[in-house]
């Protein structure tokens, strides 16, 4: 068996060598990589580039003698070979490439060489038109596709006498010009050569900022992944365990889309690490020996999910505003999984406060998460108020304008939410805050008057956005005008008091004034908000008194 080719120096390699390289096994797909997660629109765009001699870019392999970590063994339904072993063995890791690689490996290998198992994935058809010289990917039940003469599968390309095979089955009157067309696609398939830089290192963590830097632009990324790597044995697979927890105890709640990143943070307070600067290496050493912690972290999550359903009318983990109020309730619960009443009432009015406060927005946020998660921890132990405090109870008003990615958006959403009438008893899925939850605030945070209707700083305002299906926009806005003449007056004073429109707004707006009508009733929303605020920052005014 021939040594790997890759040398300390960026090389030029074939894309046909440097296949038969990861099916030998001598470069592999670490599993902290991410799953493939490519379109068929990006793969076909792949393959035109390989078509067509445009570069795709580098690819970055880390050269390493570490062994330990855990790696794909297959790539799409295709088995790859075991790496080499024995002392001095060097290991290749693929650290940028992955969605390309696969992308390019499925539809060029022969399925025909692979034992198929039970439960395997199906082979990965990918074919060239003959006629059109596109390609094609081809799902189940598309056979009659698969059938068409036009259609020569790609896995040929790298196969001369399997090209040879199927261009003597070519119909007689096209068969010269597909000829031509084929040669000509597998020689650009066979010459096509890709950049090889590796990384050589033994440094784990060197390699891993490496993957995060190439992989999202210097965001934070993979780290799942390389816990994953790092804690992966034949008895312990952290993403499936993950997986296997939020399907039993997530999914009843709603909340089985909870980032893994969440539950990782939860297995961070539940080992006593620091949330920020806990290294996916520590936390891997740490988890490692307490695999249990994994799930007592979910079951954590579990409890700050219903008792902010129930506590908050908050049905989705996407509605918290801010993640770390759920990595940091989840503690209080995985630590005080039966709080009593006096507790659920101070977390009620701790994650209101902590949220209209802006408590973890600024300098000093790392800081005071750690001595937020401290005090929910003295709070749920004695029932008794705590705040920091340098940080007063003061509540942020509403911006001029609501940006739907904010914190303060989910907020208004939800405090909107409260206002409309509760369904009737067993009818919990017909409630305003599970349908916020089903279609979320960014398509329920509706404008009511069009931008051409009044100045630009008002369209934006938080006094123009109402809790409505888009398409109820305009019977709600001719209903505050009395455009609707059977609308009787107990129906419509219900209408303004689910949507807080106040005597004054609804002046503004039928006197045509409709500036006025928006500023009028972003503070009436502001006032409803100081009077959910001001008795729960009385309950904790005592904290600040250290009383």
């Amino acid at each position: 068996m021939h040594a790997p080719s890759f040398v300390n120096e960026p090389q030029v390699q074939f894309l046909s060598s440097l296949l038969e390289e990861i099916k030998r096994g001598f470069l592999q797909v670490p599993r902290f990589q991410r799953p493939f997660v490519w379109r068929r629109e990006q793969q076909i765009e792949l393959l035109r580039s390989i078509r067509d001699g445009i570069p795709i870019g580098a690819l970055l392999v880390w050269r390493t003698h570490n062994s330990s970590l855990a790696c794909y063994d297959r790539l799409g339904p295709y088995r790859l070979a075991s790496p080499p072993r024995g002392e001095g063995a060097v290991h290749q890791y693929l650290l940028d490439g992955h969605q390309r690689l696969s992308t390019l490996y499925a539809a060029l290998h022969r399925p025909e060489d692979e034992a198929q198992e039970p439960g395997n994935a199906p082979p990965f058809r990918a074919y060239v038109d003959l006629e059109t010289r596109d390609f094609h990917i081809l799902e189940e039940g598309d056979e009659s596709e698969e059938l068409n003469p036009r259609y020569m599968p790609l896995h040929a390309l790298l196969d001369s006498i399997r090209m040879v095979r199927i261009q003597r089955r070519l119909p007689e009157a096209q068969a010269d010009r597909w000829i031509e067309t084929s040669d000509e696609i597998s020689r650009a398939f066979r010459e096509y050569k890709i950049a090889v830089i590796p990384v050589v290192s033994e440094d784990l963590e060197l390699a891993t900022a490496t993957f995060k830097r190439i992989n999202s632009q210097g965001t934070e990324m993979g780290r799942v992944h390389m816990v994953h790597a790092l804690t992966w044995s034949a008895s312990f697979d952290l993403l499936q365990r993950i997986a296997d927890l939020k399907e039993e105890h997530l999914r009843p709640l709603g909340w089985q889309d909870l980032d893994d990143e969440q539950v990782l943070d939860v297995c961070k307070t539940a080992l006593r690490l620091d949330l920020r600067e806990t290294t996916a290496e520590r936390l891997s050493r740490e988890l490692r020996p307490k695999p249990e912690v994994l799930k007592d972290a979910v079951l954590g999550i579990t409890g700050a999910a219903h008792f902010l359903r129930e506590r908050c009318s908050i049905h989705a983990p996407g509605l918290v505003p801010h993640a770390v109020q759920i990595t940091l309730l989840a503690e209080t619960f995985r630590s005080h999984p039966s709080p009593t009443i006096p507790v659920l009432d101070l977390l009620h009015a701790w994650f209101w406060l902590s949220t209209y406060t802006e408590l973890f927005f600024g300098s000093g946020s790392d800081r005071r998460i750690r001595q937020a998660l401290e005090d929910l921890r003295i709070m749920a132990h004695d029932a008794r108020p705590r705040w920091p405090r340098e940080r007063q109870l003061e509540k942020r008003s509403l911006p001029p304008t609501l940006d739907l990615r904010s914190s303060r958006a989910k907020t208004l959403a939800v405090r909107l939410a409260e206002q409309f009438p509760s369904p009737p008893s067993g009818r919990e899925e017909a409630s305003a805050a599970h349908l916020l939850a089903l279609e979320g605030h960014n398509r329920l945070l509706s404008q009511l008057l069009l931008r051409h209707w009044v100045s630009p700083s008002a369209y934006g305002s938080p006094g123009n956005r109402f809790l409505v299906q888009p398409e109820n926009v305009r019977p709600l806005l001719d209903a505050l005008q009395n455009r609707q003449s059977t609308l009787q007056a107990a129906d419509l004073q219900k209408l303004r008091r689910i949507h807080v429109v106040s005597d004054e707004a609804l002046r503004l707006l039928r006197a045509g004034n409709l500036n006025g009508f928006i500023h009028q009733r972003r503070h009436d929303l502001d006032a409803l908000e100081d009077a959910f605020f001001a008795p729960l920052a009385a309950r904790f005014q005592p904290a600040l008194r250290g009383s």
